[in-house]
């Protein structure tokens, strides 16, 4: 289903996330309790994040995006998600097979890991927008195509202090 579990020795285990035909993994994070993934393709499960079950990789839930979903990071008990969109869409009962805006996410989102509630996090400037996220040093930084963040200019890369 588009990702897969392996073992230590590279056997492949049972793993399965649900994904759709049309939905390309393009970043993964994890946790001790969960696998989040950022994907790509067309809605309904496509241009998502998901949070699954370490181990099984039962779907705990779901936000949709209008765009690509090209990184991940999970900091704390949230999960950060960057990439080419500009909206969260609603949850997956109104918004099936096209994007109802639930909020203007400007290319990236956090959303509470447990919970799966999202809510906007920074706004970046460019059409291609955020390639990566990572943290380190109690930070977590953005890289990208873009030149401002918040209005403020970051070109290609900005730093957030995490709390």
């Amino acid at each position: 289903s588009y990702v897969a579990l392996l073992d230590a020795s590279g056997a492949v285990q049972p793993y399965n996330a649900g994904l759709a035909f049309d939905s390309q993994v393009f970043d993964i994070a994890t946790t001790d309790t969960a696998v989040y993934l950022g994907t790509g393709g067309h809605l309904p499960a496509g241009n998502s994040v998901y949070a699954t079950a370490v181990g099984t990789g039962a779907q705990r839930w779901q936000v949709k995006t209008d765009g690509n979903v090209q990184t991940v990071e999970a900091q704390g008990g949230d999960v950060y998600a960057g990439g080419h969109f500009n909206n969260a869409c609603l949850p997956p009962s109104d918004a099936v097979t096209r994007c109802l805006v639930d909020f203007s996410a400007r290319k990236t989102l956090t959303v509470d890991g447990g919970a799966g509630a999202a809510r906007p996090f920074a706004s970046f400037n460019s059409a291609f927008g955020v390639w990566d996220l990572t943290t380190a040093g109690g930070n977590l930084y953005a890289l990208g195509e873009f030149t401002t963040v918040n209005g403020t200019s970051r070109p290609g890369i900005a730093r957030f202090p995490m709390p």
